[in-house]
């Protein structure tokens, strides 16, 4: 029997990488052939930057002054989560007062790239965009297609040194579960979340902290295997931590765009809704299914 499952294994595992080369390859195809073959280097990533937003976002960049503080390096591969987040962001710093995030209208300030120390040595957990205002901080962490194939990782035996706030125990509760085998995660990368949750709760006290998990999902696989998984993964975290000093949320890009129109009328935010529409919309009815 073990025999036959690591089998099993050896045979599965390679398909699972395949569908994320796939899904990542489909993407970048479409996004070269919009950006076209000169905007990028012999290592495959953009050599300016720039060409990665959206032009609504380069305006916005254009505009501020000073200019927002972000990592330029991590946007040269226009499929990453990191990207997909700048553009989706960057043109909401002239509209904050107007920006809804998991339930909050209204934010006073955004940073890109922030970092939140956990108390444990190394560095600290990267986040793609906080949103703040008054008590409250909403932080973004984005993925691309990488999820797919994502190594789970897991905390530290340092961690478990770390003075804990009581309202993060059903964290710590998850924690001890995936580290029993008792709770297992194939696509969600369960440790890093932690890591968030831990930094967000040390660096802002007293604050009502949420975790916006985007994601990015090709056209028409919501009900693929490692998609619906995904999503339930998604979900199960969710529950965990709603009773939690840091609350979970998650939802795909597209369905964050398509809220943000029931804002209201207003033009920008339509263009800007097209524009990343148009830039990330890949159908992928021949994915292979695992």
């Amino acid at each position: 029997m073990r025999a036959g499952n690591s089998e099993i294994e050896s045979t599965t595992r390679p398909r699972r990488i395949v569908t994320q080369q796939k899904l990542e390859g489909r993407l970048a195809a479409a996004l070269r052939s919009e950006l076209g073959d000169d905007a990028f280097g012999l290592d495959g990533k953009l050599l300016d930057w720039r060409d990665a937003l959206v032009p609504i976002a380069v305006e916005a960049l254009d505009r501020r002054d000073p200019a927002p503080v972000f990592d330029p390096s991590r946007r040269r591969v226009p499929e990453s989560g990191a990207t997909m987040a700048l553009n989706s962001f960057l043109p909401w710093l002239a509209h904050l007062n107007q920006l809804c995030l998991v339930g909050g209208e209204g934010f006073e300030r955004a940073t890109f790239d922030a970092r939140c120390p956990t108390g444990v040595r190394g560095t600290p957990p990267h986040l793609d965009v906080l949103a703040m205002r008054d008590q409250n901080v909403v932080a973004v962490t984005a993925r691309g297609a990488d999820y797919l194939a994502r190594r789970q990782g897991s905390l530290a035996p340092a961690y478990a040194d770390v003075a804990v706030n009581q309202a993060l125990e059903p964290w710590i509760d998850l924690s001890r579960r995936i580290r029993t085998r008792q709770q297992s995660f194939r696509y969600l990368d369960v440790g890093a979340m932690m890591k968030f949750a831990l930094g967000l709760e040390r660096t802002f006290p007293g604050h009502r902290l949420d975790i916006l998990y985007l994601y990015w999902e090709p056209r028409g696989v919501a009900s693929f295997e490692p998609f619906a998984r995904h999503r339930q993964e998604l979900t199960t975290l969710v529950d965990v931590a709603r009773g939690s000093a840091v609350r979970f949320h998650a939802t795909s890009f597209a369905e964050l765009w398509r809220s943000w129109l029931e804002l209201g009328d207003l033009p920008w935010l339509r263009a800007l809704v097209a524009q990343l529409e148009r830039r990330y919309d890949v159908a992928m009815d021949d994915l292979l299914v695992l």
